[in-house]
């Protein structure tokens, strides 16, 4: 039966109110649906609901929605619509009398829709989890859920058709409770896991041994006749309570049964069933972990069949199928599943749809971070060109980035020849604005209208950049990268995009005539983040150990082999990946000699090409910008004191008028200052920033009410900057480019990078906490270094601030009497290490070895001053960097 028809959507509107049970007649399980046939059901549910029918909302039909929402769900994982469906099926069982028939399934499917909830929370919660009471409010959703659907089952006959459906409900809302408080081991709080293994595991393994019951007797239920359709998902149940029993057990024969329920999942699920994928992928999984204690040839090739199954199974979700590739390059890292790992890279797109909230997409790229970069090196491993890696690279890696970028599109170009085109494309921009999704949604026609205008206008967006993408003149809006168009973005410099990857790392080098690859022995990722977690990014060594594997090599490739003899400095853009996002490579080198970074070229960084190749085709600030907003925070609300924030503002609004902008200073509240950022040239915040680990878009500036309302990236991104993009944003604060969890690392997002993907066209920032007095120093001569190379421009900001960071290393140079002549002719003795005897760098024709050193190795106190071998003074000119075009 078509649930999507026109004529079930009348016949639902018809019935009349009274005992009728509409679901026996009409409501069916989704979870075998395409997307598109859910996204049908959903907006015929939404618009009979939008009919004036009475006060009181139609509770079939809201059980209906619930069903489509919660299926949605599922394919996104977006906490808005599972709030949503939690909303809608609350009111339909208010709307429904407790002694109708439909009263206990739509209470079922509350508990479920509290579950799925869980799930949702539990990928922002269960990793904070600190004491007791964090959880048990973490878990609060799993345990309203596993307490109604028990209600629901105690007072269901035994004769009643849908006893089987709700046993198998309260069996996976028991699963999910023991799997949850199982992952909190992983917590980084002690207390947290002492407490669960201290006074949680009698409840995990009670919900374990009950949740399998249930599924067991669910399936002899499930006997009578033909198959039923649900049996499939029965069968999956209950392999994953046997996977968490042999887990915590060590016992295979458990292991071994879930095998076979998962093989018999598998064979019940019909071809076109999104839920196929999941299961095969169960089952490539666990035959891997049981092949590598027998080594059963058969369970080796079981896996990777099921794993390839799962990947090109076109109706599962994009998201599985891509956490699939993880998976599968994970466990078979080898040049046979190049092609299905490169099918992965290619749906990620897909999981990050423009309507879902920042934060969703966020989580949901976290869960595959290493796919573009493990594909890339598995490119590189089977000889692929580097045009071939860099546009892997640029579909998965970007994936954050280009769904925003957009916004940045100057329509100027495409109004002048495709008039019509451009007006749609801005109106579905404001669209997308206005209709904005918010994570906590409560329920309303309203508010169901606006989800549905959302989604329908991400849709046609979509669409519309397909087709203007194919435009002559306006290929780089589609994101589909050619030579040429790669080629051309270096056309004001070079470009080096780093992958690494556990497996190799390398250097994908973009020049004006020719794209290249070089591979970089000596860096190794499990290196950097060995010296994240040791907070040694910075140190000065680590300067050195970056310039020996990663800088030098790269800056020789591209010819620039010795600093400028003219003074005519060239541009680099490094575009690093993985851990590499948290180092300075614009500092690399050996500091007081010239085998530095920042004495062969001026460093810029980008998140992807296709940001940088926005930022180039972005409108230019309007002529009206004559605005510089300047915020100082010298006190923070629960933060330490900033004595000379002041001070920096001070500084600059003199040079403000030698800019020809007027400088205002508003309020420090986040209104105050969005309402002047809007129409600012020049936005400069000296104060503290924050960096949230486990969920970015939380990440913000810290102004007087951050407390409780923080201007944070989320709010950023819907700033709709576009109309008259800002030039540029200095952010003089602490930590404005951290990225601390890896799983976003690969997206490199943190405040830096998303100041202008909110529409600033460059970003001067730090990676790390920054001194006070410093900031001074480095804004005055920044900006005073823009004022003399002619003002505001593309060049004048990222040599400003490369002059100002060569000014300040000097002088610290100075200021430790690390004399450039003694350095030059203490040559290689700077280091007291003996060079490796290992092979070094290689390009790609595995030619050019060059030594490396260890990133461990000390600087020489016979560097220093005979009268000062103590501690060298902190290189407070380290972390700033620029993103820009």
């Amino acid at each position: 039966m078509d649930l999507t028809s026109p004529a079930i959507a009348q016949r639902l509107s018809e019935i009349p109110h009274g005992d009728f049970d509409w679901s026996k007649s009409t409501f069916t399980d989704l979870s075998d649906t395409p997307t598109s046939g859910v996204d049908k059901h959903i907006r015929e549910a939404i618009d009979i609901l939008s009919r004036p029918v009475g006060q009181q909302p139609n509770s079939r039909t809201l059980e209906y929605l619930v069903d489509g929402l919660k299926c949605r769900f599922e394919r996104y994982n977006d906490l808005g619509t599972i709030n949503l469906a939690v909303q809608c099926a609350k009111q339909a069982v208010q709307h429904t009398p407790e002694d109708r028939i439909s009263y206990r399934r739509r209470l079922s499917s509350l508990g479920d829709c509290l579950r799925c909830r869980h799930f949702a929370r539990s990928l922002r919660t269960l990793f904070r989890v600190e004491a007791a009471e964090d959880l048990s409010q973490a878990m609060s959703d799993i345990n309203e859920a596993v307490e109604i659907q028990t209600k629901v089952l105690e007072s269901t006959p035994e004769d009643d058709p849908y006893r089987l459906s709700y046993m198998h409900d309260l069996a996976k809302s028991l699963y999910d409770r023991a799997s949850s408080i199982s992952k909190v081991v992983w917590s980084q709080s002690f207390d947290a896991k002492r407490h669960v293994r201290r006074n949680l595991r009698p409840q995990i393994q009670a919900d374990l041994e009950k949740a399998r019951s249930l599924a067991k007797d669910s399936l002899e239920l499930n006997t009578a006749g033909a198959v039923h359709k649900s049996r499939s998902a029965i069968l999956y149940t209950l392999a994953l309570t046997l996977i968490l029993k042999s887990d915590r057990t060590g016992n295979k024969s458990s292991l071994k049964e879930a095998l076979e329920a998962l093989r018999g999942a598998v064979e019940a699920a019909p071809e076109h069933s999104p839920n196929k994928g999941i299961y095969l992928n169960e089952l490539g999984r666990q035959a891997f972990g049981l092949w590598t204690k027998s080594h059963e040839e058969a369970l080796y090739l079981e896996s990777i069949s099921c794993l390839d199954q799962a990947v090109r199974h076109e109706y599962t979700a994009p998201s599985i199928r891509v956490a699939v590739a993880n998976t599968l390059l994970f466990f078979f890292y080898d040049e046979m599943v190049f092609d299905v790992a490169s099918i992965g890279v290619s749906l990620i797109p897909k999981i990050t749809p423009r309507w879902l909230g920042s934060s969703d997409r966020q989580i949901a790229l976290s869960r595959v971070f290493n796919v573009p970069v493990n594909t890339v090196a598995l490119a590189m491993e089977a000889g692929k060109d580097a045009l071939t890696a860099i546009r892997l690279l640029e579909q998965g890696y970007g994936a954050l980035n280009r769904s925003l970028l957009y916004r940045r599109f100057d329509l100027a170009n495409l109004r002048s020849t495709h008039e019509e085109l451009a007006e749609r494309f801005e109106f579905l921009q404001e669209e997308l604005v206005r209709s904005k999704s918010t994570e906590n949604r409560d329920w309303s026609i309203d508010e169901l209208r606006r989800t549905q205008r959302l989604y329908a206008a991400s849709n046609e967006l979509d669409a519309l950049i397909d087709e203007i993408g194919g435009l002559p003149g306006f290929e780089h809006l589609s994101g589909e990268l050619d030579d040429a168009s790669i080629k051309a973005v270096a056309l004001r410099g070079p470009i080096a995009v780093i992958n690494v990857s556990a497996h190799r790392c390398d250097a994908l080098l973009i020049q004006k005539h020719k794209t290249s690859s070089l591979r970089l022995v000596g860096l190794d990722e499990d290196q950097l983040e060995e010296l994240l977690m040791s907070h040694q990014e910075g140190s000065i060594e680590t300067l050195e150990w970056l310039w020996e594997t990663v800088a030098n090599p790269i800056l020789n490739a591209l010819g620039f082999s010795s600093p400028p003899q003219d003074g005519n400095w060239s541009r680099v853009w490094w575009i690093p990946t993985a851990p590499l996002n948290r180092f300075p490579l614009h500092a690399a080198g050996v500091h007081g000699t010239s085998n530095t970074v920042m004495d062969r070229v001026v460093s810029s960084y980008s998140s992807s090409i296709q940001s940088l190749m926005a930022g180039r085709h972005a409108r230019s600030q309007s002529s009206d910008a004559i605005k510089a907003t300047l915020v100082s925070m010298n006190t923070t609300p629960g933060g330490t004191p900033l004595p000379f924030a002041r001070e920096e503002v001070n500084v600059l609004r003199d040079r403000c008028e030698a800019l020809s902008l007027k400088a205002i200073e508003p309020g420090t509240l986040k209104s105050d200052v969005l309402s002047h950022i809007r129409d600012s040239c020049i936005f400069h915040f000296a104060g503290h920033g924050y960096t949230d680990e486990f969920d970015p878009g939380q990440s913000h500036l810290r102004l007087r009410d951050w407390e409780e309302n923080p201007m944070t990236l989320n709010e950023l991104f819907e700033l709709n900057l576009h109309k008259n993009p800002p030039f540029f944003a200095y952010l003089s604060a602490c930590g404005t480019g951290r990225v601390d969890e890896g799983r976003f690392m690969n997206e490199n997002l943190h405040l830096i990078n998303s100041f202008q993907l909110a529409g600033f066209r460059h970003v001067i920032g730090t990676l790390w906490e920054v001194n006070d007095r410093a900031c001074v120093d480095m804004s005055r001569a920044t900006y005073d270094s823009i004022i003399a190379n002619g003002g505001l421009s593309d060049f004048s900001v990222s040599y400003g601030l490369h002059s100002a960071t060569r000014a300040l290393r000097d002088r610290w140079l100075e200021e430790n009497r690390i004399s450039s002549r003694k350095s030059e002719r203490a040559g290689s003795s700077r280091v007291r290490v003996p060079v490796h005897t290992t092979p070094g760098l290689q390009d790609e024709n595995g030619e050019d070895d060059v030594p490396i050193r260890d990133p461990r190795d000390i600087v020489s106190v016979d560097e220093l001053d005979d009268s000062d071998t103590s501690v060298m003074t902190p290189a407070r000119w380290i972390p700033y960097v620029h993103f820009g075009p």
